[in-house]
């Protein structure tokens, strides 16, 4: 379904321990290295001008796949790109895409050109080979740039349980244990009848 591509900026380092995250969350281990999560995060910052122009939690600009909610930028630009619910949810899709064309082994090897040529032949900027020089090094300089950040890892609210939902959920189970105790109290020390023949 459409939505509004809603703008979702977000800090380097809050961007940067979303990254850290999905790449656990995907990979399923520790990133190896620095370049690991900090080549995908200067890529995400190339692509929404340093988090200023994200929308949707999109931090790569993917497009979205099925049915998945989408947003168009219009100005001639009529691509459907995914929107996600947090800024996790947008690091994790991009990690994944990564990691589905292996870029994300070409990073945990600071090896920018391997990364290059994973993107391309993955065609995230087209299969034509005279946007990625630029590219890579638009990548570059904003590694270089973040070289010393520190991630920040804030509680985002997962897609499967939100906020909201844990609340209620936490909620019901204290309220339920109440009721459980309450009718205990009430109902006293239970005596076994005896059944006489």
């Amino acid at each position: 379904m459409q939505v509004a591509g809603v703008l979702t900026p977000a800090t380097p380092s809050t961007v940067a321990g979303a990254f850290v995250t999905a790449y656990r969350n995907v990979v399923g281990r520790d990133p190896v290295s620095r370049a690991s999560w900090l080549m995908p995060l200067a890529q995400s910052g190339l692509e929404t001008a340093h988090w200023t122009k994200m929308r949707g939690w999109n931090t790569g600009f993917l497009t979205a796949a099925g049915s998945q909610d989408y947003y168009i930028l219009g100005s001639g630009n009529q691509l459907h790109f995914a929107n996600y619910a947090s800024l996790l949810d947008g690091a994790t899709a991009m990690m994944s895409w990564l990691a589905k064309h292996g870029a994300v082994a070409r990073a945990d090897a600071n090896d920018l050109p391997g990364y290059l040529a994973a993107l391309q032949a993955g065609g995230y900027l087209g299969y034509g080979s005279s946007k990625y020089q630029a590219y890579g090094n638009g990548i570059a300089a904003i590694m270089s740039q973040y070289t010393n950040l520190q991630p920040t890892f804030s509680p985002a609210p997962s897609s499967t349980l939100s906020v909201p939902r844990a609340v209620v959920f936490g909620a019901a189970v204290v309220g339920a244990s109440w009721l459980t105790a309450k009718w205990l109290e009430r109902s006293g020390p239970r005596r076994r009848r005896t059944v006489y023949a």
